[in-house]
């Protein structure tokens, strides 16, 4: 940058040579700034690389120090694992246990609602079908019913004619009695209500016993 002389005809020497110091100063200034501009790039540089070094020569100590606890991190890793593992598996059986017991007292109340909504003679013939297909064969047999289960066992069995349905009044709804050459067979499905149920009812109080314990 230099000092432009104010327009005229006429400049004095004094003028001229002050306007030539000004323009010496300017021009030392830039030539100083620049010179410091580039000292700063270059501190600036060698900072960076700096920098540089001291991130890898830290990146090479913690690969160092990761290498050498590597065995012991792992170790750790795996006892915690294990431990997890544990303790997931105790709290799985603890759940299981109390899923066990809850679910048997609602197998019971769900299995006597079933029992109490269905037709004693579909129950009936349900529990008979496999008997009387083992037992009968060929031979003959008589099948013993209550007489408001009579007409629908009669019909469900139609499909066996030797098999004889016969009403007898001393049994109650519920029961059967089959005859065959080789043995009778006596059925009560409410006497085999009551005996799942006490059975739930006895797991699931050994099951408390063994929690509490």
């Amino acid at each position: 940058m230099s000092v432009t002389a104010p327009a005229g005809l006429v400049i004095r020497a004094s003028e001229l040579a002050e306007f030539q110091a000004a323009n010496d100063i300017i021009s030392a200034a830039h030539a100083e700034a620049e010179q410091i501009q580039r000292r700063a790039q270059e501190a600036a540089e060698n900072l960076e690389q700096y920098c540089d070094e001291v991130r890898e020569r830290a990146r090479q100590q913690g690969l160092e120090q990761a290498e050498e606890e590597a065995p012991a991190l792992r170790q750790q890793a795996v006892a915690n694992c294990i431990q997890w593992l544990i303790e997931n598996h105790n709290l799985e059986h603890s759940i299981v246990e109390r899923l066990e017991t809850r679910l048997r007292g609602i197998l019971a109340q769900v299995f006597e609602e079933f029992y109490g909504q269905q037709s004693g003679a579909r129950l009936l013939m349900s529990r008979l079908q496999e008997h009387i297909e083992t037992l009968l064969g060929e031979e003959a047999g008589t099948l013993h019913v209550n007489e408001t289960q009579f007409d629908e066992l009669r019909q469900a069995f139609v499909t066996h004619p030797q098999l004889r349905i016969k009403l007898d009044t001393q049994l109650e709804p519920g029961e059967a009695l089959l005859n065959t050459p080789l043995v009778s067979l006596y059925l009560n499905l409410d006497e085999q209500l009551q005996s799942i149920l006490s059975r739930l009812e006895q797991l699931s109080q050994e099951a408390s016993d063994d929690q509490q314990n």
